[in-house]
């Protein structure tokens, strides 16, 4: 979530047309999303009704209902949706401008919780989320800036912070069984400094190979988001029962690899088709 942010801040700054930018990212998600996700609500929860059948498919039915199938993509979408708006408040007020958007995150989280404590118990993976989008979206904005942070003070930071976060963690365990929502902001405050503290890593270990990987993993990486859990279910259900087995791990990978290629095959033929 955390790299969304960054990697929308660098996006909006490259075209910042609105209308361009909703159209790249409509083209980039919803071929693939709405081709895997009509297949997949096809082979569970039968019978289904027709009305079910597209909510589930159109994602409608996590803010519904709390189907979290497709969670991250039915939040993304909307962060997507808000993100010139966002970038704007980023780039006219900088630093307070992201405390007041983080704020504002916070207490939307609170007020879905005192008010429709059952409707954000459902939700909450992704009302959670937002504050770390944010944050990447701050991130992005120093680093396109460049604003640098010494390694001699990020390193310590992030360390303690993430210390501090999984000692709480352990710590308030009891507490924390009955309150998930608030052991995953705790969880996302870790996450943060894991990401800063990896990509100053690989920032600093400069070879060919991993920087290759990551685009190369970058450019499918909504396609493997997509399908491996999709892919677990359907060798689980129709393949292969034992899920701990080295057996089921290898035929999951292999069959989210084969139907990779064969959903960015599909998508690339449509756009060329429509062009």
């Amino acid at each position: 979530m955390i790299l969304s942010g960054v990697g929308l801040y660098y996006s909006m700054e490259k075209e910042p047309n609105v209308k361009r930018f909703y159209s790249k990212r409509a083209i980039r998600i919803l071929p693939s999303l709405y081709i895997v996700s009509f297949l997949y609500y096809g082979c569970v929860n039968q019978p289904i009704r027709l009305l079910d059948y597209f909510c589930n498919s159109l994602l409608i039915s996590f803010y519904t209902k709390g189907d979290r199938s497709f969670w991250f993509i039915a939040l993304i979408i909307v962060l997507y949706l808000l993100f010139p708006l966002i970038y704007k408040v980023l780039k006219r007020f900088h630093t307070a401008g992201f405390i007041v958007l983080l704020a504002a995150a916070f207490v939307l989280n609170v007020l879905l919780l005192l008010c429709c404590q059952s409707y954000y118990l459902l939700t909450e993976i992704a009302w959670a989320r937002i504050p770390v989008f944010l944050t990447g979206a701050w991130l992005g904005k120093l680093m396109h800036d460049g604003v640098c942070c010494s390694k001699r003070i990020l390193y310590p930071v992030s360390i303690i912070v993430i210390l501090i976060s999984l000692a709480l963690l352990f710590t308030l365990n009891g507490f924390l069984h009955t309150r998930f929502y608030l052991a995953r902001f705790l969880f996302s405050v870790a996450g943060i400094f894991v990401t800063l503290l990896l990509s100053a890593g690989l920032n600093r270990i400069r070879v060919a190979f991993p920087g290759k990987a990551l685009r190369f993993f970058g450019l499918f990486s909504l396609e493997f988001y997509l399908l491996f859990e999709r892919m677990e279910f359907l060798a689980c259900a129709f393949v292969y029962q034992d899920e701990n087995g080295i057996i089921f791990s290898i035929a999951v990978f292999v069959m989210t690899l084969i139907a990779v290629v064969l959903l960015k095959t599909v998508v690339t033929h449509l756009r060329v088709s429509k062009n």
